[in-house]
């Protein structure tokens, strides 16, 4: 009798079936995409610490192409100061990101790309020491008010 041979692993998509953000996107974004979230999972994986030490550190990566610098910055200041000249853009050119443990699928980046650029989305602002989760604060464009 032969030994048992497990099924092969069966993976979903990548990216959300019928989602309005996903679903409807060309090609060059579906790669930027997953190059965020292979430089994510670089970090977490080849990194000389643990995994558990990468993580809450920031990444910063360009927002047209998911291009990264490689580097992983302790706090979101150092990379809003230091990535745009290893990138050659603008400081708002840049998507910052913190490592999270979990890393970061290809759907989630996307998502994570379409929404931040936007231009009344500031990605350079600092973190809100009070509620850190807020790490995008909303900024207008000039002349808009909220009514």
């Amino acid at each position: 009798m032969s030994p048992a041979v497990d099924p092969p692993l069966q993976v979903g998509p990548a990216f959300h079936a019928n989602c309005g953000t996903c679903g409807d996107h060309d090609q060059a974004d579906r790669d930027a995409a997953r190059r965020i979230s292979d430089e994510m999972g670089f970090h977490l994986t080849a990194g000389k610490a643990a995994a558990i030490d990468v993580t809450n550190r920031w990444i910063a990566v360009r927002l047209s192409d998911g291009v990264s610098d490689h580097a992983l910055y302790d706090e979101k200041a150092d990379a809003v100061r230091l990535a745009p000249r290893m990138l050659g853009v603008q400081p708002r050119q840049l998507l910052y990101l913190q490592v999270q443990l979990t890393g970061m699928p290809p759907a989630e980046a996307l998502h994570m790309l379409k929404l931040f650029r936007q231009p009344w989305l500031d990605t350079t602002a600092p973190v809100d020491r009070v509620n850190p989760y807020q790490l995008h604060p909303l900024t207008l464009p000039p002349g808009v008010r909220l009514a």
